[in-house]
């Protein structure tokens, strides 16, 4: 065996992905690393090449592809590009389905074209996403309901969202607020010293600021003095930071 190959056998089976190599020209599996054995419910490689090459994903995929002809699509296109990333939903082989990346990479082994694949579940990734999807429309509900107006932006002060308040006190639609930085809004109208004080500078030092005093001529709905206050909101991993605005006509 070649330094290359015994290197590339060595990366191979200590993967923490689940990786399977795919010979043509039936192109099934002939190989597997000890993750996918795992990933997959086999007790040995045999049984796990045994199944064929793509037995282990549901008959029919959303498109109404069979999963072998879907496959072959995706190993033509990572025959033709090199590589090919796309998600797919796997069964193991006690039956449980799971939804998984794929990664398909030609390669040259011996001197032969053979095809890499490397899975990852993405179960409980997509669980997370459920969660903060469920969890940001939770939050979403609560705002809604908030007498004053209120509004979410991103750690750049872009716009997530509003109630249904802040659209109504300040004469603004969701479609023109929305991915909009704060300071754009109205053409500028939301272009604050004050308010721009209050985020570049104060909020950055601190969780939450209280009462914090503005006031301005809007060209829309005239002069307003309001109460402002704003409170840093960070995920559990600390991935998302948002800021919400509880604003105050006084």
């Amino acid at each position: 065996m070649h330094q290359s190959e015994e290197k590339y056998h060595t990366l191979f089976e200590s993967s923490r992905d689940a990786l399977m190599t795919l010979a043509p020209p039936s192109w099934t599996f002939t190989s597997c690393n000890p993750a996918a054995l795992e990933m997959f419910g086999a007790k040995d490689e045999s049984e796990f090449t045994s199944f064929g090459s793509w037995d282990l994903s549901p008959d029919l995929q959303p498109d109404g592809q069979s999963s072998a002809d879907k496959a072959r699509e995706m190993i033509d296109k990572a025959l033709r590009d090199g590589s090919f990333l796309f998600e797919w939903t796997h069964r193991r082989l006690g039956g449980e389905e799971f939804p998984a990346t794929v990664l398909l990479t030609r390669m040259e082994i011996g001197g032969e074209t053979v095809v890499k694949a490397s899975v990852r579940d993405i179960t409980e990734h997509k669980r997370l996403e459920d969660k903060l999807r469920d969890a940001v429309k939770y939050a979403q509900d609560i705002i809604n309901t908030g007498r004053e107006p209120l509004v979410v932006l991103d750690d750049k002060f872009r716009v997530i969202s509003a109630n249904r308040s802040f659209y109504s006190t300040f004469d603004v639609t969701p479609e023109m607020s929305e991915n909009i930085l704060l300071f754009d809004l109205g053409n500028g109208q939301w272009e604050i010293p004050r308010l721009r004080e209050l985020l570049v500078e104060v909020l950055p030092k601190s969780t939450s600021i209280e009462d914090f005093e503005v006031e301005h001529d809007f060209p829309t709905i005239g002069q307003k003095t309001m109460l402002i206050n704003a409170r840093r909101i960070q995920s559990e991993t600390g991935a998302t930071q948002m800021i919400l605005l509880a604003i105050e006509d006084i």
